[in-house]
């Protein structure tokens, strides 16, 4: 497997395309050190339409999973913390300043992607096994599969597109694979199933979430197709792996679908706001402090009732359950919305350290 990742990368790269490489890591590094996790996902996603080097791709799968975690998508987080691994074993995480918590994790992936590599890199080392004799070997054979009649004519690659979207160099890169597996005479049964599905999906797919989980399941099955398995094993697993994902984005739809069941109103005490917290106060405490703020504003001008008490409750549960700073900035983001509805001027420096 590893073997099979390490060909899917350019063996070398232009100066020219690793200096736009290394300006995308650059600008992913900052965006994640402010918090910017959705312009962070973006550039990675540029970066990766450009030709890389296995150092490079290395360094934009941990920045994918760190990020990744601090939004809460841990699974996500943890497929690409091993894509990294599995390129480079030893590889360290590119920030010092990491939760305990992530590090644990990250180190347990590194664990399992050894254990798991461990057979392969024992099989490359040469033995002195007596080979089976052709008979023995013509009697395992299992029957070549049958091949229909006549050439199949291959569908050469497209031009790269102009359209530099994710939608767009999914589809070029699906109308590659299809070619090359077309001139290996790979293309059939389940195998060619995968590829039309894919393609279909990633055509009607209307968020970047959709489109991202797509591309992953994109880059699974290039990863079979150019290191084969057993047909049948190949087969089995590309069906699953597609139902897993469609499962998930299923349980995903209904989630949204689904209205949060109503809050029952209730009187409410009008309570000062404690005293204004110091420049070096956490994010958290700050941004608590701005909501008893702006609940007391609203409460002593009898406004503080109905949907707004509700959508004030709703934020001083969500900004209480928050684990990562990122989580802290949608709620600091919503009341930069509300506090001059209320009259109030936003808080000079209430970022937080």
């Amino acid at each position: 497997m590893v073997v099979a990742l390490a060909l899917l990368l350019p063996r070398s790269v232009p100066a020219a395309n690793d200096s736009e490489v290394k300006n995308c890591i650059t600008s992913i590094r900052h965006l994640y050190k402010s918090l910017d996790y959705e312009h962070a996902l973006s550039q990675i996603q540029l970066a990766r339409q450009m030709q890389r080097g296995t150092e490079d791709e290395v360094t934009l799968s941990l920045y994918e999973g760190l990020i990744l975690y601090d939004m809460g998508k841990q699974d996500e987080a943890l497929t690409a913390f091993r894509a990294a691994l599995l390129l480079r074993p030893d590889v360290a995480l590119p920030e010092q300043k990491i939760a305990p918590k992530v590090r644990t994790r990250f180190e347990d992936m590194r664990r399992k992607v050894k254990k798991e590599i461990a057979p392969t890199l024992e099989s490359t080392v040469p033995s002195r096994v007596a080979e089976p004799s052709p008979k023995a070997l013509a009697e395992n054979q299992p029957p070549a599969p049958s091949k229909p009649v006549g050439p199949v004519k291959c569908e050469p690659v497209p031009p790269q597109s102009a359209d530099t979207s994710m939608s767009g160099q999914q589809q070029w890169r699906l109308a590659g694979l299809k070619y090359e597996l077309c001139s290996k005479d790979l293309l059939h049964g389940q195998t060619a199933e995968t590829l039309a599905t894919l393609s279909t999906r990633m055509k009607e797919a209307t968020t970047n979430y959709q489109r991202i989980l797509i591309r992953k399941q994109i880059d699974q099955f290039e990863e079979e197709a150019k290191h084969p398995r057993p047909a049948e094993a190949l087969n089995t697993q590309a069906t699953a792996s597609a139902k897993k994902l469609q499962a998930a984005e299923s349980s995903r739809v209904e989630q949204e679908k689904s209205p949060p069941p109503a809050r029952p109103t209730r009187p409410v005490k009008c309570v000062p706001a404690p005293a204004q917290p110091t420049a070096d106060s956490s994010l958290g405490t700050t941004q608590q402090w701005r909501l008893d703020r702006l609940k007391y504003a609203l409460c002593s001008t009898g406004r503080l009732h109905g949907q707004t008490a509700e959508t004030l409750d709703a934020l001083t549960t969500q900004l209480k359950d928050a684990t990562t700073n990122y989580q802290r900035v949608l709620v600091k983001k919503q009341l930069d919305q509300l506090e001059p509805q209320a009259g109030l001027s936003p808080l000079a420096g209430a970022t937080g350290p």
